[in-house]
């Protein structure tokens, strides 16, 4: 008897919101394929980060089919950070919506650390309200770092070529505007790379209301996670309150406003960076042994020296320089009074004679 061929999964007609979130990823995908020499390699895997809200599950829709069309190949990863006493079962229902999709889905927990379990139910009643000790704000940087790291460690184990995030502009804006309210220069203005490396975020271009209707007309159910509507949690503020307050205030499209300026800032820091590079492969063995000599800042801009300092920090000592750590290193030469060593993160810059050196601790 003859075995029945495996049923397709069945797809609804395509709507323009569904049009436009495959565009996003065909541009992504195209543009790789023509700056990589030789192109993307045929049946390339390529993963997809779903956390089974709106944003990721439509990434996971749209990429399955165009992924599919291109000779590709995709997999989806579900991080569970195990905040919440329903994560499994959340993670578990991605999974089978993914299934729905045609696509294999991968449920990776992952421990962010322990936790200072302070009350019982929070405002939305179903969370458990544990928080780390003195500042929400860790919860969510440590779940970021476990997330990227796990991601990167299957990625690698899998040998995929990209792992497809799904954050859109909203969140561009949101990274924006907090990078403005740290004063933590332009590099996190900058915002978010379309493509950085392993990470591809094909959505940046796309509303989260964009998402959700992809979702709507594709019949897709999505989890909203809690702490995506908590006080305590920056983003969130940014996103309920902050950002309705400037819309209302400045009118409609200071999102866009937001990620044009990200876009901007990034052209000119790259530029920057570039000149940065060259500057410190012209000071060969000197900036590897991290010395970096005085005279530099009578034959380069601030921006460029600055930058050079970051690379010489992390290149000989492994630190990554805060604005506050550069700004000290820049004192030993712009205001030099014979001051003192800097201590940096995991080693210390002394200024002897011409030279600033780097040493670890």
């Amino acid at each position: 008897m003859a075995l029945e061929p495996p049923e397709a999964p069945r797809r609804p007609r395509l709507t323009p919101p569904m049009a436009d979130a495959r565009r996003a990823i065909t541009d992504c995908l195209e543009a790789e394929d023509a700056a990589r020499p030789g192109g993307i390699a045929p049946g390339s895997l390529f993963l997809i980060a779903v956390s089974g809200g709106a944003d990721s599950l439509a990434l996971a829709y749209a990429a399955s089919f165009v992924f599919a069309r291109a000779g590709h190949r995709v997999e989806a990863i579900i991080i569970d950070h195990q905040l919440q006493h329903d994560s499994a079962e959340v993670a578990l229902t991605a999974q089978e919506t993914l299934k729905t999709m045609g696509v294999d889905a991968h449920i990776v927990p992952v421990d962010i650390g322990p936790m200072d379990i302070r009350s019982g139910d929070s405002e939305s009643g179903d969370v458990m309200s544990r928080e780390v000790a003195g500042n929400a704000g860790n919860i969510e940087s440590r779940a970021r770092d476990a997330r990227y790291e796990a991601l990167s460690a299957v990625a690698a184990s899998r040998g995929a070529t990209a792992v497809l995030l799904g954050h859109t502009k909203d969140d561009q804006a949101e990274t924006v505007l907090l990078g403005l309210t740290r004063g933590s220069g332009p590099q996190s203005i900058a915002g978010m790379q379309s493509v950085s490396g392993l990470w591809w975020r094909p959505f940046l271009g796309l509303s989260r209301a964009a998402t959700e209707q992809v979702c709507v007309d594709a019949g897709l159910a999505w989890w909203s996670d809690p702490h995506n509507s908590e006080d305590r949690f920056v983003r969130p503020r940014i996103r309920h309150r902050v950002m309705p307050v400037l819309e209302q205030q400045l009118g409609p499209g200071v999102a866009d406003a937001l990620v044009r300026t990200a876009e901007l800032v990034r052209q000119d820091g790259e530029v920057l960076d570039q000149m940065a590079n060259d500057v410190y492969e012209s000071l060969g063995d000197q900036a590897s042994a991290g010395i970096v000599p005085v005279g530099l800042w009578q034959s380069q801009p601030a921006a460029v020296v600055s930058r050079v300092l970051r690379l010489v920090a992390k290149n000989a000592v492994g630190s990554h320089l805060s604005h506050t750590h550069t700004e000290a290193l820049m004192r030993l030469v712009t205001h030099w009074r014979g001051q003192g060593p800097v201590d940096i993160p995991g080693g210390r810059v002394v200024r002897q004679g011409d030279e600033l050196r780097f040493s670890p601790q």
